[in-house]
């Protein structure tokens, strides 16, 4: 499936122009081979390479994996010989530029601040509603942390805006009087240093003083174990869990089968889940999107004309109500149409910011583990698991205590 939607964003015009000005994934020639290479990693820490049949194993996994880094990388992602990639900043770069953007606008409370993002800026985020549900694959949504101020409800939902070439993220909950509902959330990705930082302000704004903290962040997002990161948390494709578009960035199922009685009879167990989540959130996002939203400070930029012209959607916005999830999706048993453009990664918010921090989280861990060869060699499984955050595959405890 994810196959079938590259080949309809590279097919669309509009979409590759799309790609070529905001998500520029053309210089990132190492992303694949260190997803390539990780799943090398992981295979062999899984296996006894004492055993003939583990010597096999890498035998085999080594050279597939060097041909298909070269067969399918490096001419996908070859970079274009007048592009000069900027230097990227570090994460106090970063946030100094956003806080002295405030300060130059003058902004100190926090519904001021997305009337000052760029249009580039807004026309990637993802809106989370907040509703428990697991995804109809079986993906485990996660919950709220009693304290922590990452609240979201269906009519006031949290909102998270990104750059998709700096990995920039700004999240916000849509209330003052929610948990957290004056903090603003900045999440940072440190090229350079192949790590994630988190940061926080509390809004209004006292004498100038634009104060950034970290508290609480690693209680969810790790950070403060021996050689462990800090990073992001989203499920996996394609299933996100508590956002709108959970199940594959599609709300439309529900609306092509809105009784029980129009569900073919054969349909299966999964599907059936799917039309019902999908009906929940459709009715849940028309409803903030035109009713909500609109007389909303901290919505109403999102579903700006000029944030809505970045994407160069050829149908109005009037026309697009679904934006920026499918405008449309396949009925059940219809064959998959690669060249359909509701399939297009312009159309794909969820799959977008999935993606975008699935690979930088990937550049982190293969950077840690590279980095630290000798402690591969000394704890084997359990350093791999440990950084990825995985429950560690060990027969007795003897290799914890080590650590």
């Amino acid at each position: 499936m994810a196959n079938e939607g590259c080949r309809s964003f590279e097919q669309h015009p509009c979409v590759q122009r799309h790609l070529d000005e905001q998500l520029d994934f053309g210089p990132n020639i190492g992303d694949l081979a260190s997803v390539i290479f990780l799943h090398l990693l992981l295979a062999l820490a899984r296996q006894d390479a004492s055993t003939k049949s583990g010597d096999l194993r890498m035998r085999l996994l080594i050279p597939t994996t060097l041909v298909v880094t070269t067969v399918m990388v490096v001419p996908a992602f070859a970079q274009k010989k007048d592009q000069a990639p900027a230097k990227p900043l570090t994460h106090v770069e970063q946030q100094k530029s956003f806080v002295d953007t405030l300060k130059k606008q003058s902004v100190v409370d926090l519904d001021e601040v997305p009337k000052i993002f760029t249009p580039a800026f807004l026309s990637n985020f993802i809106v989370k509603h907040g509703l428990e549900h697991d995804g109809p694959r079986g993906h485990k949504f996660e919950h709220d942390v009693p304290g922590m101020g990452i609240h979201a409800e269906a009519e006031k939902p949290r909102i998270y805006v990104f750059n998709a070439n700096s990995g920039l993220v700004i999240s916000y909950n849509g209330d003052r009087n929610q948990e957290g509902g004056e903090s603003l959330d900045l999440m940072t990705y440190d090229e350079a240093a192949k790590s994630f930082d988190f940061r926080k302000i509390d809004f209004p704004i006292h004498q100038n003083q634009y104060n950034l903290s970290n508290q609480n962040c690693v209680l969810c997002h790790g950070g403060a174990g021996k050689n462990e990161k800090i990073r992001p948390i989203f499920s996996m494709y394609p299933d996100w869990p508590r956002f709108f578009g959970s199940d594959n960035d599609e709300l439309m199922l529900g609306v092509k089968y809105p009784t029980a009685k129009s569900i073919p009879a054969n349909t299966d167990v999964v599907t059936r889940e799917r039309i019902k989540m999908q009906q929940i959130e459709h009715d849940a996002f028309m409803k903030f999107k035109f009713e909500i939203a609109p007389k909303h400070p901290r919505y109403s930029p999102l579903f700006s004309d000029a944030a809505y012209k970045v994407h160069g959607y050829p149908e109005k916005t009037a026309d697009y109500p679904q934006y920026p999830y499918r405008s449309d999706v396949e009925l059940i048993g219809e064959k998959l149409d690669p060249s359909d453009v509701s399939r297009a990664f312009a159309r794909r918010a969820g799959l977008r910011f999935n993606l975008l921090y699935s690979r930088l989280n990937v550049r982190q861990v293969v950077n840690t583990i590279t980095s630290q060869k000798d402690q591969f060699n000394k704890f084997g499984t359990f350093f791999v698991y440990n950084i990825m955050r995985c429950a560690p595959e060990l027969s007795n405890d003897a290799v914890i205590k080590k650590w």
